[in-house]
């Protein structure tokens, strides 16, 4: 809001600065007495210093427009400029005040984490004795191919893709090496890469879920890739289709 002050919202119209320097110049001559009282150091009076010096420059700025009942046009600014400050200063608290809230998050979180930490110790221990005559059950509940493979390494990308637009699926034939799962991605017209989904373990399909859209008409690229405990590889072929 603050930075709009001095933007142009298009070729054809000046800022809102532009604006009241104008109409200020309408009324009193630049450099005049008048002027100074005004904008005592040009148009920097209000675009200087902290967000809360450019609030306060701006309430008193528009005080001081207000005071010229000689001059109507000059208080009618001043209505104006008080205006712009009232919904900025009511955008400044807001996001003061969802500051506060962020920030008292961030030091709940911590106790929350503390709990959560000893939780996952406590449930450690308990798997440990629950499992401990068939400890190949844990990979039913968790990837443990990290705690497995201290040296595995991110997954190749696969080397081909099958894209079923009747079912909205994504899939390949045979998972390369040390993958555990895969990653639906596309690409719109003028976009960026998107990930769309991710697959069961072990699973070569993966489904577009029904929330994501894609614009009749439009172009898109989809792919494959491939993730494991490490992170994820590069993409795979890449699939052209026309939405339909």
């Amino acid at each position: 809001k603050l930075q709009s002050l001095t933007r142009k919202p298009n070729a054809d119209t000046n800022s809102p600065l532009d604006l009241w320097d104008l109409t200020i110049a309408g009324q009193t001559a630049y450099g005049s007495a008048l002027y100074k009282t005004l904008l005592p150091h040009g148009r920097e009076t209000l675009t200087g210093g902290t967000y809360l010096q450019q609030l306060d420059a701006l309430q008193n700025f528009s005080t001081r427009l207000t005071a010229q009942s000689a001059k109507p046009v000059l208080v009618t600014l001043g209505t104006t400029v008080l205006a712009f400050y009232n919904e900025t200063n009511a955008l400044r608290n807001a996001q003061t005040t969802l500051k506060t809230t962020v920030d008292n998050a961030r030091t709940d979180q911590e106790g929350v984490r503390k709990l959560c930490a000893a939780a996952l110790y406590g449930m450690v221990g308990l798997g440990m004795w629950v499992f401990r005559a068939t400890p190949a059950l844990v990979d039913t509940l968790f990837d443990v191919n990290i705690l497995r493979d201290p040296a595995q390494v991110i997954p190749g990308p696969p080397i081909n893709t099958l894209w079923t637009p009747e079912t909205r699926t994504l899939s390949l034939t045979v998972m390369p090496n040390g993958g555990t799962r895969i990653e639906a991605w596309r690409e719109g017209p003028g976009g960026t890469p998107e990930l769309l989904a991710v697959g069961e373990r072990g699973s070569l399909t993966v489904v577009i879920p029904a929330n994501i859209t894609f614009d009749i008409g439009d172009t898109y690229q989809l792919w494959l890739q491939i993730r494991n405990s490490r992170g994820s590889s590069g993409p795979g072929p890449k699939t052209t289709w026309e939405a339909e």
